[in-house]
């Protein structure tokens, strides 16, 4: 890649730039010659962002068996969280919809995210039927 020349991972659908040269560089930013801020991007997971958690939510047509997928696999139950299921009223002349809101511990973010993510919208998982 050339200095200064764009590059944008849409697979990952990201932009990186290296602080240590100033231009857009492909791929994970690793630490060089003593770069602070690479190292701590390098080292920089969902849980350490929210280390109190972080409310996700669940958008697709099964919220149960993504609650049970998330009971069997991390030990907490999204559903029993007072925002799970909630009805939340349209606005300019939007229909209203349920919201399937839940607060997922730090310790449990990023496997939640590697497994059900969406790597467009933050905060938002997915669990597909069939």
């Amino acid at each position: 890649m050339q200095t200064g020349e764009r590059h944008t991972d849409e697979e990952k659908e990201m932009t990186l730039t290296d602080s240590a040269t100033s231009h857009l560089m492909p791929g994970p930013v690793l630490p060089r010659d003593g770069d602070r801020f690479a190292a701590w991007l390098a080292d920089l997971t969902w849980g350490k962002l929210f280390p109190e958690g972080r409310d996700l939510y669940y958008e697709g047509e099964c919220p149960d068996k993504f609650a049970e997928a998330i009971r069997e696999g991390f030990g907490f139950d999204p559903s029993a969280d007072p925002l799970w299921g909630k009805w939340v009223e349209g606005d300019r002349g939007e229909p209203g919809f349920i919201s399937y809101r839940f607060h997922c511990p730090a310790e449990h973010i990023d496997a939640i995210y590697g497994m059900y993510g969406s790597h467009r919208f933050p905060g938002r998982v997915l669990l597909l039927c069939g």
